[in-house]
C-alpha cells in the first residue's frame, strides 16, 4: 500500500474539493492543496473572536466553504457560516439554539449534528438548505454529538460514527442500517464517490496490511513508522466485512477521500503531523 507524506507538520481537519485538491484547516491557518500535491493557497484567518469556535469544514464551491461554529461561552448555540476564500468575508446562512457538530455538504444541502450541551446520549442530524438557509430535522441518533462524524457518498447515504458505531442512513432516512459496531473513543468516517469507507475503530482480530512509504521527508517518515502498531484507533479502509486494517497510521487527526483510490489523512500530534495520501489495496 503506497503512501506519500507532505511536510505541513501540524494535525489538520481536511475538506476535499470537486478538482482533486483538499482544504488543510489549523486555527487560523487555512491551506489548499492542489491535486499534484502542491500548496497553491495559504492564508492567515481568524474569522470569528471568543468564545465563538469553529468546529467542521466542508467545500461548497472551490471558492466557498461552510463552517460550523458554536457559542461556548455560557450556553451552547451556533450557526453555519459560509466563508469566501477569495475575499475572506463571512456570511450566516443558520442558525440553531444548539451546539453545531460535523457537517457535510450533501447536494444543495448541508447535513450537520446539532447537539445539546452536556447531553451524550443522543444526538440530532439536520439539513440546512444552501439557497435560503431553512433547517428541518433528519433523524436522532444515539450517541455523542460532540465527537460524531458524518459523511456522505454520490447515492445521497449520509454515514454517522459514533464511540459506538457506525451507521448508514438511507437519503431518505427511512433506513438505517448499523455497519460497525465499537468503534473508537475519536469516531471519524469519510466516504468516497464508490462508497468506500474509511473510519477509525479499536484494534481487532484483522491482519495488518503491508505497506510501503512513498516519497515525503525522513521526519515525515519517521513520524509515520513511529504511529505503527498502536493499541488505540487505527484506520481501516473498505466495507464492513470486506476492509483492511492499516496500523501504520493510527489516531487521525482528520481525512478525506481525494478520489476512489486516494485517501488523504492527517496523522500524529503538534509535535509532528504530515498528511499522508493512501493508496488503498483493491479490496
Amino acid at each position: 500500500m503506497p503512501a506519500t507524506a507532505s511536510d505541513l507538520f501540524v494535525p489538520v481537519s481536511l475538506a476535499a474539493d470537486a478538482a482533486g485538491g483538499v482544504w488543510a484547516t489549523s486555527g487560523s491557518t487555512w491551506t489548499h492543496i492542489d491535486a499534484a500535491g502542491d500548496v497553491d493557497r495559504q492564508f492567515s484567518y481568524e474569522p470569528f473572536e471568543p468564545p465563538w469556535v469553529i468546529g467542521a469544514v466542508d467545500v461548497v464551491t472551490p471558492t466557498q466553504l461552510i463552517a460550523g461554529r458554536t457559542w461556548s461561552d455560557g450556553g451552547y448555540f451556533g450557526d453555519l457560516v459560509l466563508i469566501d476564500t477569495v475575499t475572506l468575508t463571512t456570511t450566516e446562512l443558520s442558525h440553531t439554539e444548539q451546539a453545531v457538530g460535523d457537517l457535510v455538504v450533501t447536494g444543495r444541502e448541508v447535513v450537520f449534528v446539532s447537539y445539546k450541551q452536556g447531553e451524550t446520549d443522543t444526538f440530532v442530524l439536520r439539513a440546512a438548505n444552501l439557497d435560503d438557509g431553512s433547517v428541518r430535522d433528519v433523524v436522532s441518533v444515539r450517541g455523542d454529538g460532540a465527537t460524531a462524524s458524518i459523511a456522505d457518498d454520490p447515492a445521497g447515504n449520509v454515514y454517522v460514527a459514533t464511540r459506538e458505531a457506525v451507521y448508514s442512513l438511507s437519503p431518505d432516512a427511512e433506513a438505517v442500517e448499523t455497519l460497525v459496531t465499537y468503534v473508537s473513543p475519536a469516531p471519524q468516517v469519510v466516504a468516497s464517490s464508490s462508497g468506500t469507507l474509511a473510519w477509525v475503530a479499536m484494534p481487532g482480530a484483522q491482519e495488518e496490511t503491508s505497506y510501503v512509504i512513498d516519497g515525503g521527508s525522513s521526519r515525515a517518515r519517521e513520524i509515520i513508522e513511529a504511529q505503527a502498531g498502536c493499541d488505540t484507533s487505527r484506520l481501516m479502509i473498505g466495507r464492513p466485512n470486506a476492509e483492511v486494517s492499516l496500523g501504520a497510521l493510527c489516531n487521525p487527526s482528520s481525512m478525506a477521500w481525494l478520489s476512489d483510490g486516494r485517501l488523504v489523512v492527517s496523522v500524529g500530534s503538534e509535535g509532528g503531523a504530515p498528511i499522508v495520501v493512501v493508496a488503498p489495496p483493491d479490496l
